[in-house]
């Protein structure tokens, strides 16, 4: 488990980071952290992916936010499939593989 999981330090370090960027001219991309989810948080986010109702289609976007729990194991906090600005800037090439994405989902039959 990542001990960064659940600090009131780190909560309260983002918290600062935040106010300090609306205090002054916002930054042209925000900084990335990336990791590679462990295996127990993926398995579980592609449990909830798998439980969208299927008339919804093939998502172009979903986030999956989890926590670990009491014991551990990841616990889902939030499924969510809008996401009003995408931090498509944070991400080389994510402004091409999105509109790539949606050229191409416009492209499929409609599911009913």
């Amino acid at each position: 488990m990542d001990p960064g999981w659940g600090s009131n330090t780190a909560a309260s370090q983002a918290s600062r980071q935040l106010r300090d960027v609306s205090r002054r001219e916002r930054p042209r991309s925000l900084p990335t952290r990336t990791h590679a989810p462990e295996t127990r948080a993926q398995a579980l986010a592609d449990r909830v992916l798998a439980a969208v109702p299927a008339h919804l289609g093939d998502l172009l976007y979903a986030r999956v936010d989890v926590i670990p729990g009491p014991d551990g194991a990841p616990m889902l906090i939030e499924l969510e499939l809008t996401e009003p600005s995408l931090f498509i800037g944070t991400a080389e090439g994510a402004p091409q593989r999105f509109a790539a994405a949606i050229a191409a989902a416009a492209d499929r039959p409609a599911r009913h």
